[in-house]
């Protein structure tokens, strides 16, 4: 089906007609003295007189291309320390929406930003912006794309506005020292300058990239005559003191004293470190109930990780595969956690970690990554983590000024085991991967050819590499397997992987993608990165259609049909699918969007764990999805999702979003979600002394009926611009009963051997239930469950200083359940707070010293 596919989609996107070329603007930056302008959002500084303010924004939404409905100006400056960026915006002021919130947001807001590519590669860049009320927001933007942004950039630097009868003006002043440009004469950089108008839900830019198009930083225009600025970077250092006290099944009280470091290396190179860091995340993990065997991915939100992350996490052009992820580091790992006791520690603590990266003239990215996390033990001293170090060392050359690139990467862990040390029979002692990368963009950079070739291989004892063949990503003791079966001799295991993809990212209408991967079964990354399965065959293609310049009622839309078919590299189809989605925008700017996806019957091996083959179901599931104009102060959207299968799954999830941004210091949010999950062929367990036809074991099922609630809630108040409150809050409650257990009949098989018909009995026994199968008799626990989880967070953020900060911390976490197997709903909500938990209170301070 794909390869059809692909043959009438590639013509297409060959013809495809690409964005139309983009006149290039250009702002000239006008040295001014030491202190001629004070950074206070007036613009009436005298060192603004000689400076040439410049108009001609264009609209990209709502209409793109159009005049914006208000005047916007801006001129750019520097001194011997800064660049300063001034901007006069147009609007009558009973239109301003002003609110205070806490930094880096700004959703709602009346705001501006300038964006920096101060490398000249037209691939990176940073941005900084303020909104009407003078909260400051900033990311980085590691690719050529302007919503793939790392928000946790956080440069100290300045910024203020200004509220008038003809409007709002702003001032930015950004250190050259906390900027990165190569050292180049003449300076020239890009420079783009986005404002949002919340009224009206324009964005408007200085320099616009129509919505047809393709990039970011490769469309900026230019920023010329800063040759004589000193691009001086500094040493800075951010000592801090951090307290924290746990209340719970485990009480600890800690104090911790630490450090980070920044400090330059060259002109173009960062050098970060970190010793007896606070790796705390302000906001907790939401609470889920995992019965698949794919391992949930959590977001990292620890500072100095989400830092330059998208770097060390490889080019894989799969978005399930990553060969570093650092939520690895620090954390218990999946074979011990399990069967850790109530209590255990849930993380291991970090010694230490550092990292350098930079650029060079001809356009060379490099950075390596190293981390060390402590041995790990319960209170009993039962050890749950060894002594392990992480590194992985990444380096990117750009090929041509359209952003082409090609890339290796190298990661590795290294586990130390203590003498007879159990975990050794657990553990690999070391993972190794590495990998080449490339991104071809073509023609006018319409076009993009990528892939990744990447090798692995993990070292340890007979017994740890047998588990990590009979883990999930392998299952290589499958017994209907035709090759590559478990081998328990092995103390090494290695693989290959390699894809390839061609995409037509821009054009008027014609868009689209096909790509081709290959996974060997010895293939492994989960010690580092992440990779869901191996053992695969991948094959897709996808065709869309879009118009962003409609008449009438609508604005804009998209059509897109995906088809796709997965083998095993035994040749056996594991997934065929094929998916329909569109997006339509109306005039009013709501926005509706529908999902269609159908799978045929095809033959699983990962349904039995470790089991024969199994066959799957034909199924289908669709969604729609409608958000009301973002312009509004109350922003609400809700989505419908069904599912349904040939054996009578039937699935049903409704959830919603709303949002209230006030004039004033508030923001309120909550998410809803509502699931109910009628599943007829949900796995149970494994039970030794089948039958011959399914290789002497029993694999059973039954139907899952379960139902899932959670109400995520987010609270801000800002006192000041510096000074905020927020507080999360997300109850999560599930429940589910099984009924119709059986086991499968035989490999490739959709049938079940039901327990109470045809010779086979069940009955109820104790704490589950007692079958019978001729001379057989077998016990199984009763697998209903009944599980309730709260977890809140509340922080005050306090800058008090630039770049010096004061957090104040509580989190809850309560969670607990029981075989009980009833419906999630308001009978369970007294649970909540009656259910075991924990309470952390921490305090953390930080000063930011900067050292020339």
């Amino acid at each position: 089906m794909p390869l059809r596919f692909a043959r009438i989609a590639v013509p297409i996107f060959l013809v495809s007609a690409p964005a139309g070329a983009r006149e290039t603007r250009q702002l000239t930056a006008v040295r001014v003295g030491p202190g001629a302008i004070q950074v206070d959002g007036s613009l009436d500084d005298p060192g603004w007189a000689g400076v040439a303010f410049t108009a001609g924004f264009l609209q990209k939404r709502p209409v793109d291309g159009a005049a914006p409905s208000q005047p916007t100006e801006v001129a750019v400056a520097f001194d011997d320390t800064a660049v300063i960026v001034g901007v006069r915006l147009t609007q009558r002021p009973e239109t301003i929406r002003a609110g205070l919130t806490r930094r880096d947001t700004f959703k709602d807001r009346d705001a501006i930003a300038v964006s920096l590519d101060t490398y000249g590669d037209h691939r990176t860049a940073y941005t900084f912006g303020v909104t009407a009320g003078g909260t400051r927001f900033d990311h980085y933007h590691a690719g050529d794309d302007e919503t793939d942004i790392d928000p946790s950039f956080d440069p100290v630097w300045e910024a203020a506005t200004a509220r008038g009868p003809t409007g709002w003006t702003a001032e930015l002043r950004i250190p050259f020292s906390q900027l990165v440009a190569l050292p180049e004469v003449p300076q020239r950089w890009g420079i783009n300058v986005t404002r949002w108008i919340a009224a009206t839900g324009e964005q408007v830019y200085w320099q616009l990239i129509p919505s047809d198009a393709t990039g970011w930083s490769s469309g900026f225009g230019s920023l010329v005559g800063i040759d004589g600025a000193v691009l001086h970077r500094r040493l800075e250092l951010l000592p801090f003191v951090a307290i924290d006290a746990t209340l719970g099944a485990r009480r600890a009280v800690g104090v911790r004293l630490g450090a980070d470091l920044k400090a330059p290396v060259g002109r173009s190179a960062t050098l970060q470190a970190t010793v007896l860091p606070d790796f705390g995340q302000v906001e907790a993990d939401p609470a889920v109930l995992n019965l698949t065997t794919i391992e949930t991915i959590f977001d990292e939100k620890r500072p100095f990780f989400v830092d330059s992350r998208r770097m060390f996490e490889g080019g894989s052009i799969d978005a399930d595969t990553r060969y570093f992820y650092t939520r690895r580091i620090g954390a218990i790992p999946r074979q011990t956690a399990g069967g850790a006791p109530e209590g255990a520690p849930t993380t291991a603590a970090i010694l230490g970690a550092g990292k350098l990266f930079g650029r060079t003239l001809s356009g060379l990215s490099a950075g390596a990554l190293v981390a060390v996390s402590d041995r790990t033990e319960t209170a009993d001293h039962t050890p749950l983590a060894p002594l392990t170090a992480f590194g992985i060392a990444r380096a990117q050359q750009q090929l041509d000024r359209r952003g082409s690139t090609i890339g290796v990467i190298a990661t590795g862990v290294e586990r130390r085991f203590a003498p007879d040390d159990p975990l050794a029979k657990l553990l690999p002692r070391a993972a190794f991967a590495g990998g080449a990368d490339w991104n071809l963009r073509l023609g006018d950079g319409g076009g993009d050819l990528s892939g990744d070739v990447a090798a692995s291989r993990v070292a340890g004892s007979h017994d740890a590499i047998t588990l990590v063949q009979q883990a999930p990503a392998h299952y290589l003791q499958r017994p209907d397997r035709s090759s590559g079966s478990l081998d328990p001799t092995r103390t090494s295991l290695a693989g290959l992987r390699g894809a390839i993809r061609f995409e037509q990212l821009a054009g008027a209408h014609w868009l689209g993608w096909v790509e081709a991967s290959a996974i060997s079964r010895g293939f492994e990354l989960n010690d580092a990165g992440i990779l869901q399965v191996a053992d695969r065959l991948h094959a897709e293609a996808a065709l869309t259609y879009r118009d962003n310049h409609v008449a009438g009622a609508l604005r804009r839309y998209q059509v897109s049909v995906i088809g796709g078919e997965q083998w095993n590299l035994e040749r056996t189809r594991v997934n065929a699918r094929i998916i329909f989605n569109t997006t339509t925008v109306w005039r009013n700017d709501w926005q509706v969007d529908t999902h269609a996806h159908y799978e045929p019957r095809a033959v699983s091996d990962q349904l039995t764990r470790g089991g024969p083959l199994m066959a799957t179901p034909g199924m289908f599931d669709g969604s729609v999805n409608v958000r009301n104009s973002p312009a509004s102060h109350l922003r609400h959207g809700g989505q419908l999702f069904g599912v349904a299968d040939e054996l009578g799954r039937r699935t049903l999830e409704l959830s919603a979003t709303v949002a209230y941004n006030s004039d004033g210091h508030w923001t309120v949010s909550a998410q809803p979600d509502l699931e109910v999950d009628a599943h007829q062929r949900q796995y149970v367990a494994t039970i030794a002394g089948g039958p011959a036809a399914t290789f002497g074991q029993r694999y059973v099922f039954a139907e899952l009926r379960r139902n899932t609630a959670s109400l995520p809630v987010r609270f801000g108040y800002a006192f000041t611009a510096n000074l905020t409150f927020d507080l999360y809050a997300a109850p999560y409650l599930t429940s589910g009963r099984y009924a119709g257990l059986g086991e499968l009949a035989a490999p490739r098989s959709l049938q079940l051997r039901r327990y109470g018909e045809g010779g086979l009995a069940i009955a109820a026994a104790g704490d589950g239930y007692d079958v019978v199968d001729g001379a057989a008799r077998f016990h199984l626990a009763n697998p209903d469950f009944d599980q309730v989880a709260f977890r809140s967070t509340a922080v005050v953020r306090w800058e008090w200083a630039p770049g010096s900060t004061l957090f104040v911390v509580w989190q809850q976490d309560r969670q607990g359940g029981s075989p009980m197997g009833g419906v999630a709903g308001p009978g369970l909500l007294g649970d909540l707070f009656s259910v075991p938990g924990s309470h952390t209170f921490a305090v953390k301070l930080a000063y930011w010293s900067p050292w020339l």
